[in-house]
């Protein structure tokens, strides 16, 4: 099977391609967003040291996310979540799962592998064996394939602002296909690099503007879309202090200016305005 087979199959399977969060699923918890987007940006570290990969981290976060939403964890069992659900998303998608021998020493020997199997049995629970999911970084992942050569750089950098978005509570509130073609049509517009994508595989799939044009300018997104990418360019300006993030795409992340991040959320700010008035 073809990558675009793939794509198609993955938007048509009932299921895979929606949210997994509620709006505001946050509120009440003894989490704070602050407190989960280190926790994110941990798994992030995690990841690159056991080398998995993005669909895996970005699985296990989803599973993460969903436990929070139904569960109160005590703050001290919050990392040991974390590679709990890394360890179930690595039996899913890996070919070598990593073992609890190399996982726990990242807990700084605080936790044994009975903790380790008890929490992964509280992760099945509460999610009642559903661990599936199909994440943006799915999607992203047939996308780039789809680029030509050339335009890698596009994709490599929307890959560094989708794992941005996992440090965002509402990253599993957002249909995954859409949150990889936000990610993507940012990435184009920060490089400006001309992209072509075969439309009628994309586009046409997803009828979304932003994957319609093939210069991608801003001002021809769609509002909602227009405001996630208005998030976006926030989580790059305000990314420093992400360790796992920076010393995953910290190089990627360099050739993005800060003079450029600001001119596109001028012209964002100015695309909204233009539709206000019309």
């Amino acid at each position: 099977m073809d990558v675009v087979e793939q794509l198609q199959l993955a938007l048509v399977v009932p299921g895979q391609d929606r949210c997994w969060l509620e709006a505001n699923w946050l509120a009440g918890s003894s989490v704070a967003a602050s407190k989960r987007a280190g926790l994110m940006d941990w798994m992030v570290e995690v990841a690159s040291y056991l080398t998995i990969s993005d669909v895996t981290l970005h699985l296990a976060v989803s599973l993460a996310d969903r436990v929070l939403a139904v569960l109160e964890l005590e703050e001290g069992e919050l990392q040991l979540l974390a590679l709990a659900c890394v360890g179930l998303a690595s039996k899913v998608e890996e070919d070598f799962v990593p073992s609890p021998a190399l996982l726990l020493p990242l807990l700084g020997g605080m936790f044994a592998m009975k903790d380790l199997a008890r929490m992964e049995r509280t992760v099945l629970n509460a999610l009642n064996f559903n661990i599936r999911v199909t994440p943006a970084a799915t999607f992203l992942h047939y996308f780039t394939q789809l680029l030509p050569k050339e335009n890698r750089a596009v994709g490599k950098l929307a890959r560094a602002i989708l794992d941005l978005s996992l440090l965002a509570p509402w990253h599993g509130q957002l249909q995954p296909s859409h949150l990889a073609t936000a990610v993507l049509t940012l990435a184009n517009s920060l490089l400006q690099v001309p992209l072509a994508l075969p439309l009628d595989h994309t586009g046409g799939l997803l009828y979304i503007p932003a994957l319609l044009s093939k210069d991608l300018h801003l001002c021809n997104v769609l509002p909602p879309s227009t405001s996630l990418l208005s998030r976006l360019l926030t989580l790059l300006e305000t990314r420093e202090g992400m360790v796992g993030v920076e010393g995953k795409h910290g190089k990627v992340l360099a050739r993005v200016s800060r003079a450029t991040v600001a001119r596109l959320g001028r012209e964002l700010e100015g695309g909204q305005a233009f539709r206000r008035k019309g």
